[in-house]
């Protein structure tokens, strides 16, 4: 049984390091087109007309910057309950509406994502520019690999591959605070 699975690629471009969604959107976008099931979106920064998209969703893949105190370009990976845990921990977003009020919002309206998985990539700097950091850009392959990886599981029906940490592809599903 094929799944329908949405991958969200969020962010600012015009903030350095925070579009990296965007580009691991775009790295992937030829790669998964072999895969008829899978929806790869360009977000940019979230906001409540992506909430109809999330409900008609089997399983959702989200890749976006993050904070968690690691060197430039590490990526870590949350599914299930440890990316709900994260997305409604400490700041909620940087941007109008965060992905953790969009998931609530489908959960009430009993249409959640059966998969849920956050593929962040730590940052370097959130200046003023259009160009990611050298580290985050490096770290760019093995977030779409990841990603990839997720999808092409989750399409034929399996679970999420085991992710382990390393940087520059540093994994997790641990609950970390991001």
């Amino acid at each position: 049984m094929n799944a329908n699975i949405l991958i969200l690629g969020i962010g600012n471009p015009l903030l350095t390091d925070d579009g990296i969604g965007l580009l691991a959107i775009s790295h992937l976008r030829e790669k998964l087109s072999s895969l008829p099931n899978i929806v790869p979106v360009d977000v940019g920064i979230p906001s409540f007309q992506h909430l109809d998209a999330i409900t008609r969703t089997d399983h959702l893949i989200v890749v976006d910057a993050a904070l968690f105190n690691a060197p430039p370009g590490t990526i870590r990976v949350l599914t299930g309950a440890a990316m709900d845990h994260i997305l409604h921990s400490g700041k909620r977003s940087a941007h109008e509406v965060g992905m953790g009020d969009l998931l609530d919002m489908a959960r009430l309206l009993g249409k959640h994502p059966q998969k849920r998985a956050l593929v962040c990539i730590q940052i370097g700097d959130l200046a003023w520019g259009d160009a990611p950091t050298p580290e985050v850009v490096a770290a760019l392959p093995q977030a779409a690999q990841t990603v990839w990886s997720l999808a092409k599981a989750w399409s034929a029906g399996g679970l999420s591959p085991a992710m382990k940490e390393s940087t520059h592809g540093q994994t997790s599903n641990s609950g970390e605070r991001l």
